[in-house]
């Protein structure tokens, strides 16, 4: 059996979800969503998440129909009839139906949909190494809309489907003066001459979760971080990379662009704070 969902209010199954063909979401990816890692079958770091998404939903106009409590509750709800223990949890917002063209100004029927969908947990210590490739598709450093998770990802579909083809696990995104920013998926950090590395969010970096937490755990643990730029040839010869993201905390790069990469100092102690993190 599917697992169910929470559609404005109600516990459905999918097939039972009704969404007009009129839809903003639908039609031009006008809406946002966010990922929760599920653990011992509640959504973790949901306070972080929850800031994100409403700061982002505010920003893009959306008239608000939702609050914190409620989407907590049912998210909690929702894991628990869906037997997910561990797992993700995916919150979509759309715009919802609204008159032909582009103008959002008679769209006055927001939507919001939960899913949750079974996974294995990654295990503290142990993360997992990906190949990476530059990608020809390019961020802009000036587009405001990359600090928001917005429905419309079309350049990391494309930027994804396009390392896949080259037999890599994530694409490295690069902006338009040819500094990496960040993957398709996760935030991009790195070693180089012994201290720690990240892009800055002014590069076209998307604010994500776990890169936060890693900024906390550095400051935790005396670990000077710097905001720097890096081209994708520097990269490859830093002192070793990692992503961190939503579903695996962190993940090593083991290449990139078909250069073998060295190991990022301390990855497993990295990993395993991470995912024992508490607020």
């Amino acid at each position: 059996m599917n697992p169910i969902v929470w559609w404005n209010g109600a516990f459905l199954n999918p097939d039972e979800v009704n969404i007009s063909v009129q839809d903003r979401g639908l039609l031009y990816g006008d809406g946002l969503f966010e990922t929760l890692r599920v653990q011992s079958g509640l959504p973790i770091h949901w306070s972080r998440h929850w800031h994100r998404f409403i700061n982002s939903a505010m920003a893009l106009g959306f008239k608000r129909s939702f609050d914190n409590t409620t989407l907590h509750a049912a998210a909690c709800e929702l894991a628990r009839k869906n037997h997910h223990e561990t797992g993700l949890l995916r919150i979509t917002l759309s715009r919802g139906p609204g008159p032909r063209g582009y103008s959002a100004g008679q769209a006055n029927a927001p939507w919001i949909l939960l899913s949750t969908y079974p996974t294995a947990a990654p295990q503290p210590g142990h993360p997992s190494a990906w190949h990476l490739r530059t990608s020809r598709w390019r961020l802009s450093s000036t587009d405001p809309l990359t600090q928001h998770k917005t429905a419309n990802r079309l350049l990391q579909v494309l930027a994804r489907t396009e390392a896949e083809q080259q037999g890599a696990q994530e694409a490295l995104l690069v902006n338009e003066h040819g500094m990496a920013v960040e993957a398709s998926s996760a935030n991009l950090f790195w070693w180089d001459k012994n201290r720690l590395h990240t892009s800055p969010l002014e590069a076209g970096v998307l604010p994500g979760i776990t890169r936060g937490i890693v900024l906390e755990l550095a400051t935790r643990h005396q670990q000077p971080i710097r905001h720097s730029l890096v081209t994708p040839g520097d990269l490859i010869r830093s002192q070793g990379a990692f992503l961190t993201l939503t579903s695996q905390g962190i993940v090593g790069v083991s290449s990139l662009d078909g250069v073998p990469l060295v190991c990022a100092p301390r990855l497993a102690d990295w990993h395993r704070r991470v995912l024992t993190f508490r607020e």
